[in-house]
Parts: structure tokens; C-alpha cells; sequence
């Protein structure tokens, strides 16, 4: 994930893993450039699709899939590649409102404490484990969304998190 948007080739991560090509992972949206997927609300619709300069080619509106989740278990990456070759954007990304990538997962497993400073920071032992918790999807915010301090709170402990879509 990329501040809101993912970055994946068309023929997706597990055929890399099969032909061994990691190194070469350059996605592509059709035009040369890396194709960067992103869920979105546009004139109170939900969708996605992917960034092209400064617009978004719709996905929703030229495959079957409802969502970037459907999309990804299709494994309709390529799909999405030949979708948007030579489109033009249906929104500028200023007219929309980025929402977290998969805004809908299953489940969302975390790893805490899983870095030196940080445990160290906090004051707490090594463990042999890390700690799994979970989170729950409308605890994401997307890209460059507001961060909802509780009023219970008097300050906010904020950390870097990146996500990872299975």
C-alpha cells in the first residue's frame, strides 16, 4: 500500500512467485507507468479503480467485479490492465475521496511489539512471540483522512502500519 493506493502488476504476485521473477516486478497501467489501484468515493458512490496521472479510470463502470476485494480474488489484475489501456480518467483525483484500498476485509491481524525500539519504548520484555490482535475495518483511514482523536484521550500515539493483502 502507498498512501491509500496499491501498486501491483497485471499478472499479479503469485505468477512472480512462480517464475521466480520478484526482481522484476514493474507494474504497468497499459501506458508504461506503474498501474496503482485505489478504492474511492465519487459523487457519494463507492468504487475503484486505477490512478493515471491525476485521474481515476473507473474500474466498477468496465469489469464485473463490485469492489477492488472481488477484483483481487478474481484475480482480474490483468483485466484491470487491459481495462485501462488507452481510457481516460472519469474523475480527477481531486474530486474524489480516497477510502482505505480493501475497505472491506475479511479480517485484519496485527503483529505488535514486533520491533526492538518499540517494545523497549513501551517497556516490555522480549518474547519469543509477538503479539497478534486484531483490528476492525472502520478503525482504517485512508490516505490523507482525519484522525479521530477519543475525547477520553488527552493525546494520540501514532505509528507507521503497512498492510498486507492476502
Amino acid at each position: 500500500s502507498n498512501g491509500g493506493i496499491m501498486r501491483m502488476r497485471a499478472d499479479g504476485p503469485e505468477s512472480l512467485y512462480r517464475r521466480g521473477d520478484w526482481a522484476n516486478l514493474r507494474p504497468t497501467n497499459g501506458r508504461g507507468e506503474p498501474m496503482k489501484l485505489a478504492s474511492y468515493r465519487f459523487n457519494n458512490l463507492d468504487s475503484y479503480g486505477v490512478v493515471v496521472g491525476d485521474g481515476v479510470v473507473d474500474l466498477a463502470k468496465r469489469l464485473p467485479q463490485k469492489d477492488l476485494k472481488s477484483l483481487l480474488q478474481a484475480g482480474g489484475l490483468a483485466k484491470a490492465a487491459e481495462a485501462v489501456k488507452g481510457a481516460k480518467a472519469d474523475a480527477k483525483l481531486s474530486e474524489v475521496s480516497l477510502l482505505p484500498v480493501i475497505p472491506n476485509p475479511d479480517k485484519i491481524l496485527c503483529i505488535g511489539l514486533n520491533y526492538k525500539a518499540h517494545r523497549e519504548e513501551t517497556g516490555r520484555k522480549e518474547t519469543d512471540n509477538p503479539a497478534i490482535f486484531v483490528r476492525f475495518p472502520d478503525s482504517q483511514t485512508p490516505h490523507k483522512g482525519p484522525i479521530v482523536k477519543p475525547k477520553s484521550s488527552d493525546q494520540l500515539d501514532y505509528e507507521g502500519e503497512l498492510a498486507v493483502i492476502i
